[in-house]
């Protein structure tokens, strides 16, 4: 109920439940990034590093969403969240044959 009424700490609560697995919930992922988007919105950096996993891997009851992805994580990489500036800097491609993406890359690891 809390999370319905958008409590933040209940909406990212009841987003990784859902994303998990965890506290008697069933593993939802369509319900896990209703809730880690709205938490991701309001700038929780945990959440729209999530968002942008899942939005990476199709995991949001849609097909993958790269530039989608990398707006998630670019934003939880400016913020410090340090995940976030590794899964912006493998999105962006290490290994990347483009010296201008590869360089963007370094930059973040």
């Amino acid at each position: 109920k809390a999370a319905d009424q958008g409590l933040p700490e209940a909406v990212v609560a009841a987003g990784n439940a859902f994303y998990f697995g965890d506290s008697g919930a069933e593993q939802d992922y369509a319900k896990a990034y209703a809730y880690l988007l709205q938490a991701a919105q309001k700038g929780n950096i945990e959440s729209q590093n999530t968002v942008g996993v899942m939005l990476q891997n199709g995991m949001a009851g849609q097909a993958s969403d790269i530039e989608q992805a990398k707006k998630w994580f670019q934003q939880a990489a400016e913020a410090g969240h340090a995940m976030a500036q590794f899964n912006l800097a493998q999105l962006l491609g290490v290994d990347s044959k483009i010296a201008a993406n590869r360089t963007q890359a370094l930059a973040w690891l």
